[in-house]
């Protein structure tokens, strides 16, 4: 059984003691700050998408690579997956400024008072 992590970061690695793990860590933990708390069905969405921020920049640092352009298939196979990567990334975070609003909305009284203040 792994060790829980601190600051409620959900285990995106096996060991997260790695260069690609503490990268993981200070990715949701910079998420978690800029939007605030999410409800908890909003975590698997917030690791899936530092995970798919990680492969993209990994990706993209292949296709640097000048040994890939001597191979034009893997060079366009690349790139494509890099568009489908950013796709899924720019869902995702939209998909978890929405659900941080919601919660916020939901647990904050002085936003509820202040939209019926405002709507009346």
């Amino acid at each position: 059984m792994s060790r829980r992590l601190k600051g409620e970061v959900l285990r995106g690695f096996a060991d997260h003691r790695t260069r690609i793990g503490r990268a993981y860590t200070q990715l949701v933990r910079d998420k978690q700050a800029e939007l605030g708390t999410f409800p908890k069905s909003a975590k698997p969405l917030l690791r899936e998408w530092a995970r798919i921020i990680l492969e993209l920049n990994q990706s993209v640092t292949e296709l640097q690579k000048p040994s890939l352009r001597k191979r034009p298939t893997d060079f366009r196979r690349l790139r494509r997956e890099v568009k489908v990567q950013r796709l899924m990334m720019l869902k995702l975070d939209q998909r978890l400024r929405y659900l941080a609003g919601l919660h916020q909305e939901a647990t904050d009284p002085m936003a509820a008072l202040f939209a019926e203040e405002t709507a009346s």
